[in-house]
């Protein structure tokens, strides 16, 4: 392959690669999961994590597999867990306990 094809190419995979995907995929045994991103920052690396669950949720074959029971952002901030409207939920690192 040409070196610049190549170049191309390792480009836009990473791309893809960065843009598809989560941080954890919580797998249970009958068969349903759940799709999770951890942010350690405020309201905009939410907003990041929640568009990131929202993409790739979009791209699930769904013949091939459910769809996620839900999805949802771990931060370190925040004191009360929340469900946004596009149905994301997020969790701070403080309520998941016990």
């Amino acid at each position: 392959m040409h070196p610049k094809i190549t170049i191309i190419w390792q480009n836009i995979r990473k791309e893809y690669l960065t843009l598809n995907r989560c941080d954890t995929v919580l797998h249970r045994r009958n068969g349903s999961y759940a799709l999770l991103e951890v942010k350690l920052g405020g309201e905009d690396r939410i907003n990041e994590g929640a568009a990131n669950l929202l993409a790739l949720a979009n791209i699930i074959d769904r013949n091939k597999m459910p769809s996620p029971s839900f999805m949802a952002v771990i931060t370190a901030v925040g004191q009360y867990a929340y469900q946004r409207k596009d149905g994301v939920l997020v969790l701070p690192i403080g309520c998941i306990k016990d």
